[in-house]
């Protein structure tokens, strides 16, 4: 099983090489990482370009940034090139621990590599040094969709796709309408069509870092701004899945 690591990139310097590296020096072996530079104005670029330098196999290449807080231009111009059975998106900012891949890949298995999507448990570090897990639970497609209509019950950063959903269409981020929401929204539309995002409930190995540049941070600005994008993505589904329920 092939699996590809795509790392977008906005202005991620501070925590790049400690990311990258996290990356590319995973225990697991049939694996590519790919770099994607987002039209960042500081020194991301030539940061990555230096670490290829010591790591050839790192693919690097750049996107337009089109949509605020959205990865969708880099995610996809990597998707252009990977060659993985599965892929993952791992911040910048974030680090994986040198066995992550391998677990993941290990989960992915004992479900004798059906399942289309798998999340796992989530470590958040604070700016003060401390941490907390964060781990979702349900059982089936209706527990799935049920959690959704409330809040986003999956840990994006851990997410690993089989590629054909993508290859399907079956993957639209929804950047124009949703900026940095439009995760949210694409498990809202997996749901719709049957497809759970699968539950590790055991921290494999991520570490998301909390910090105020990030771009999950800029999105709660957004929504004390009066844009609640979380807002508007329950609602359309909320109403979409009732009036099927009341079709039936």
């Amino acid at each position: 099983m092939r699996i590809t690591v795509i790392v977008p990139c906005y202005n991620g310097e501070k925590y790049l090489k400690e990311s990258l590296n996290s990356c590319l020096n995973q225990t697991y072996e049939n694996m590519e990482v790919i770099f994607v530079d987002n039209e960042s104005t500081d020194n991301s670029l030539q940061e990555a370009i230096e670490i290829k330098e010591k790591y050839s196999s790192l693919v690097i290449d750049t996107a337009p940034n089109l949509y605020k807080y959205s990865a969708r231009e880099p995610v996809e111009k990597a998707l252009t090139l990977a060659s993985g059975d599965y892929f993952t998106i791992v911040g910048a900012d974030d680090v994986i621990t040198k066995d992550y891949i391998s677990n993941v890949v290990d989960k992915i298995k004992l479900n004798n590599n059906d399942c289309l999507c798998i999340q796992s448990g989530i470590r958040r570090v604070f700016p003060d040094g401390n941490f907390d897990h964060v781990i979702h639970q349900y059982n089936n497609i209706e527990e799935f969709k049920s959690k959704l209509l409330n809040y986003c019950c999956v840990n994006t950063p851990t997410v690993f796709y089989k590629k054909k959903l993508y290859e399907d269409g079956l993957l639209d981020w929804k950047s124009d309408e949703y900026l940095g929401a439009e995760d949210y929204d694409v498990y809202c539309q997996l749901a719709d069509k049957g497809i759970m995002v699968s539950v590790c409930n055991e921290w494999l190995g991520y570490f998301y870092r909390i910090h105020e540049d990030q771009c999950t941070w800029k999105m709660v600005e957004e929504s004390r701004k009066g844009n609640n994008f979380d807002h508007r993505i329950k609602s359309f589904w909320s109403s979409k899945w009732e009036k099927r329920i009341g079709n039936d």
